[in-house]
């Protein structure tokens, strides 16, 4: 067994690199959140205009649809809790898309944002695929939420040091030729 390594250039020249996520799907994102994180600022906006307005004297509660208090205040509550999260899920992306998984002749890297995990073949010492099931119940709801059930499938792969790389489907058809036979598989389910 080759000694334990983080060097990228461990796993062999010319590696097939993998991007964290496809880039049409990561500009979509990048447009679609940022859209609708400054939407939602600007409906902010436009609700302090309104208040402005009305020199903020305002009912708390107005019975003719106009603005008052509690309207201003779940205006904002609103829209500055849904920009937060878009902003929120746009950060995600950003992370996410900077994760590359590189496959060589020697062995796997994923480098994501700081920090870099490699693994080479005859470091493995288990592979165990993990079935992410999930099955929404309960009355009714679980009859419209039905429509929602979906397995995912991973491989965790584990060094021998009790590192592991979490694989997807994917990624498991480029490597698993290259596995030593003798490394021990298992399988097991999580509900989600």
């Amino acid at each position: 067994m080759t000694a334990l390594t983080n060097d990228p250039k461990a796993i062999g020249p010319e590696p097939r690199v993998m991007p964290g996520l496809d880039l049409p799907n990561v500009i979509a994102g990048h447009i679609l959140l940022g859209s609708f994180s400054i939407g939602m600022l600007i409906f902010v906006g436009w609700i302090w205009k309104v208040a402005a307005g009305t020199g903020f004297q305002m009912p708390f509660f107005d019975e003719n649809g106009d603005m008052g208090w509690a309207l201003f205040a779940f205006g904002n509550v609103f829209g500055i809790g849904l920009a937060g999260l878009f902003l929120f899920f746009w950060w995600v992306i950003f992370k996410v898309s900077q994760t590359r998984i590189s496959v060589g002749p020697n062995g796997v890297c994923v480098k994501g944002p700081g920090s870099v995990y490699v693994c080479l073949w005859d470091q493995i010492v288990r592979v165990n695929k993990v079935t992410l099931v999930s099955r929404p119940k309960g009355g009714a709801a679980g009859a419209v939420l039905a429509a929602m059930d979906y397995d995912v499938i991973n491989h965790e792969l584990f060094r021998s040091d009790g590192e592991m790389i979490t694989a997807d489907e994917k990624l498991m058809r480029l490597i698993k030729d290259k596995l030593p036979t003798e490394v021990p598989w298992t399988s097991e389910q999580r509900a989600v």
